[in-house]
């Protein structure tokens, strides 16, 4: 911005003087002037860079800025996120179309709603391409080269491919080094089927005792696939560890995108999604910090000391000690985004870059004796949301609920970019930039086990319940300051819920003020909240759900 400043200066002063002077010199001086307004023109008129941070499964209450529900601070070094929250704004009520992977990647792709989409459970179809546009190919329209790293999702069926090229084109990614997420690696052990098992299997490592073993194998054991004695502390080192791979992975595309052309890049941290796997060197950094556990979970233990074990550590998220391990790999993941920033930023485009931090769903991580997602709960249905760059009001947090699936308009109102058909998708630039208070009167969400207009139940062993028995749409609006509402109706039981938690017959209605009661255990009941029970029930989605009585 240095170069706009001084051609603004020599703009006037060229002006000045040919106003003034009306000799041969002076046209040289005005013929000059007029060409650096044109530089100036294309300064202040080229697009914005659009940097997307979006690791899987990040709780909205991690985000170094929240507390605990007994209110104690929770002991995160996250020095990354912290900086961003003062450099840029944060939103504290921000929630996803569908708390679960692919449904919830493919709501912000297509730019609609989760009964909209076209994708309603994990493993029940891809992202339909042939069918919808996504806001990547809007983007490419708009003379976006878009790019995309690590887990999308958006191909979850069918996995990306051995190359990770399968639909990388009709997605609308320009260029891509694609991945499975975690558990979809290893699914087909000992056979590699998609881009990071195949870089493991052509990596060696070498064990404890020095023996030389296959990254691969190492990695399967780490995930309590093959031998468990392949995997230590040297086998499963930080260089071929996911995120690890997918950072350097997001700096590769941006070193070879062509130069001159406004830039998109989604960087999919597979973490910190479970199974909760750890380098021994991660570990090292929470030892000696205290968890505690989540709210209205019947453990004898109520807090955990994270301790070193010499080994790599893999939790499934039942156990307090789950959240060391979690929070090793948001620490991690916030030391990562630090070094892709960087690297924008030795590019000399990080000041006309805008650059989004979200997450594709949150996780229970034990709250209400809860693991992983798919409910309604503010723990698996809240995420982060963090925004910096030009324009963007500094230092603020804004307490309006948001939806995530409703930054594809705002990346396209950045980028000049239309919306396609059937996108309802809507800008929050205008929040960004202070100029806007909200952009929606409610915000949804909604998730069910199988495919729109059934019954079914498609597997899904990511799930805590295998994928099924979850039914459910949700409304969040804000009424005042200290009353934002959320309107839960389940189909039967709601999965996992909190104990206070009353159950319905055939439907299950819940009614909870988050600003009071951020953790879904007060329900509100009685005919004092009939009104807004029955006012939020009719905001619900109907054309392929509805709430009974």
């Amino acid at each position: 911005m240095l170069l706009s400043g001084v051609c603004v200066g020599e703009c006037l002063r060229y002006c000045l003087c040919c106003c003034e002077r009306a000799n041969l010199l002076s046209q040289y001086y005005f013929f000059r002037s007029i060409a650096c307004i044109f530089v100036l023109f294309f300064l202040y008129r080229r697009k914005p860079n659009l940097l997307f941070l979006f690791p899987d499964q990040w709780r909205f209450d991690w985000d170094g800025r929240h507390k605990n529900f007994d209110g104690a601070a929770i002991p995160l070094k996250i020095p990354t996120i912290r900086s961003l929250t003062q450099q840029g704004t944060l939103f504290s009520n921000a929630f996803v179309a569908a708390p679960v992977c692919a449904p919830s990647r493919s709501c912000l792709a297509s730019g609609r709603e989760y009964d909209r989409a076209g994708v309603a459970c994990n493993f029940c179809n891809d992202f339909p391409v042939n069918t919808e546009k996504t806001f990547y190919n809007q983007l490419q329209d708009a003379g976006y080269h878009t790019m995309v790293t690590g887990k999308d999702d958006l191909t979850k069926k069918s996995q990306p491919g051995i190359d990770g090229e399968f639909h990388r084109v009709e997605l609308g990614f320009s260029d891509a080094l694609r991945a499975s997420g975690k558990m979809d690696v290893v699914s087909t052990f000992p056979h590699p089927h998609e881009p990071y098992g195949v870089f493991l299997n052509n990596t060696e490592v070498v064990l404890e005792d020095g023996t030389p073993v296959s990254a691969w194998v190492s990695h399967a054991a780490c995930m309590n696939k093959g031998n468990k004695s392949l995997c230590d502390k040297t086998s499963f080192p930080g260089s071929t560890y996911e995120d690890n791979w997918t950072a350097e992975n997001a700096i590769t595309l941006l070193k070879r995108k062509p130069s001159g052309v406004p830039w998109f890049i989604q960087v999919n941290f597979p973490g910190p999604h479970p199974p909760f796997l750890i380098t021994d060197d991660m570990m090292q950094v929470e030892v000696d910090n205290t968890f505690t556990a989540g709210i209205d979970q019947k453990l004898s233990n109520t807090s955990f000391k994270c301790m070193r074990t010499g080994e790599p550590d893999v939790n499934d998220g039942k156990t307090v000690a789950a959240r060391c391990d979690y929070a090793a790999e948001i620490e991690n993941i916030d030391s990562l985004m630090a070094k892709i920033m960087g690297v924008v930023t030795d590019m000399g485009e990080m000041d006309n870059t805008i650059t989004v931090f979200a997450s594709d769903h949150g996780t229970m991580l034990g709250d209400h004796g809860d693991t992983g997602k798919t409910m309604p709960w503010q723990g698996s249905a809240g995420v982060p949301l963090i925004v910096v760059g030009p324009n963007v009001v500094r230092g603020v947090v804004r307490t309006t609920p948001v939806s995530i699936m409703d930054l594809a308009a705002t990346f396209l109102d950045y980028g000049g970019g239309a919306l396609a058909p059937g996108m309802t998708s809507r800008s929050m630039r205008a929040l960004f930039e202070g100029t806007n208070t909200t952009v929606r009167e409610y915000v949804h969400s909604g998730l069910q086990a199988g495919n729109f207009g059934t019954d079914e139940v498609v597997p899904d062993n990511e799930g805590p319940f295998g994928g099924g028995g979850f039914n459910w749409r949700m409304v969040i609006k804000q009424y005042d300051d200290n009353t934002i509402l959320k309107f839960i109706c389940c189909k039967g039981k709601c999965n996992g819920q909190p104990s206070t938690a009353k159950s319905g017959e055939k439907y299950t209605q819940l009614l909870y003020n988050i600003v009071a009661d951020p953790f879904d255990m007060n329900p509100l009941t009685g005919p004092a909240f009939d009104n807004q029970t029955n006012y939020l029930r009719s905001l619900l989605p109907t054309s392929e759900w509805t709430c009974g009585q």
